[in-house]
């Protein structure tokens, strides 16, 4: 597929403000650090902490934590696939209608 001017355009702007290193990627994507950084340790610990929700309270947190961390990962990595999607100029022209 051709890249045409449009895709070329999107990809020059995605590029120029790409971070210079990755601890600034992080920096600006601290919520998906979070989200990773919750699915490690509950992959570690998760037995412990769930096992014994006797106490309203850690019940209450624990089920939170996890709600938080866990409704925001669609959205990022909707527009993770997006941008890779410019800055690789797979193009968007898939997404339009036919005929239109």
């Amino acid at each position: 597929m051709p890249v045409t001017a449009n895709n070329e355009d999107a990809r020059k702007e995605i590029a120029a403000g790409l971070p210079d290193s990755t601890w600034v990627a992080l920096r600006k994507e601290w919520p998906i650090c979070l989200s990773v950084g919750t699915a490690i340790l509950f992959a570690i610990f998760g037995k412990a902490w769930l096992g014994n929700l006797a106490s309203p309270w850690w019940a209450g947190f624990m089920f939170g934590w996890l709600f938080d961390r866990g409704i925001g990962l669609p959205f990022y990595l909707s527009a993770t696939m997006v941008a890779l999607t410019l800055l690789l100029g797979l193009g968007m022209e898939s997404y339009e209608k036919p005929g239109v």
